[in-house]
């Protein structure tokens, strides 16, 4: 079974999961680090925007090498303050523009790029197609961050 069109697909849809989720939380806790040292749910939000980055580098790779050696990434720690000051509706529509773009370059791979094969730092083995999956993880991830910090009761403060 060719498992690519329909991992496409989860990917396309993503913008919209995500939105239904934000729905669900109140707008007074977006900005939030309802956890001292952890992200927000804006910060989480942003840090999705960021790891699309990394991910579309990663096919970068696939496109113009053989073989290609894939790093690891390391995020930044969730006491980092990179993300605070970014809007948040703003990112909201970002990342469904972001998404839009990828779901159209993968879909403009042929059969032949989906089964190439790289090397990862901390994974064995590497391809086009376990990169494919590994999008989708990284969106459910950071979208259940997004839950959990929107969405959980507060740590009871001592």
């Amino acid at each position: 079974m060719n498992t690519t069109p329909i991992l496409i697909e989860l990917l396309s849809r993503t913008p919209a999961v995500l939105q239904h989720l934000l729905d669900q939380i109140p707008a007074d806790r977006h900005d939030t680090r309802r956890v001292e040292g952890q992200w927000s749910v804006k910060e989480w939000l942003c840090h999705l925007i960021d790891a699309q980055d990394v991910l579309l580098g990663r096919f970068t790779q696939f496109e113009t090498e053989d073989d290609p050696l894939i790093a690891d990434y390391e995020p930044p720690p969730q006491s980092d303050n990179r993300y605070r000051d970014r809007d948040f509706a703003a990112a909201v529509v970002q990342f469904a523009e972001l998404r839009a773009g990828t779901i159209r370059r993968l879909e403009s791979y042929d059969e032949a790029f989906w089964n190439r094969r790289g090397r990862h730092a901390s994974f064995s083995p590497y391809s086009t197609k376990i990169l494919l999956g590994h999008m989708l993880n990284v969106d459910h991830a950071h979208i259940f961050g997004i839950e959990n910090t929107g969405l959980a009761k507060p740590e009871p403060r001592d």
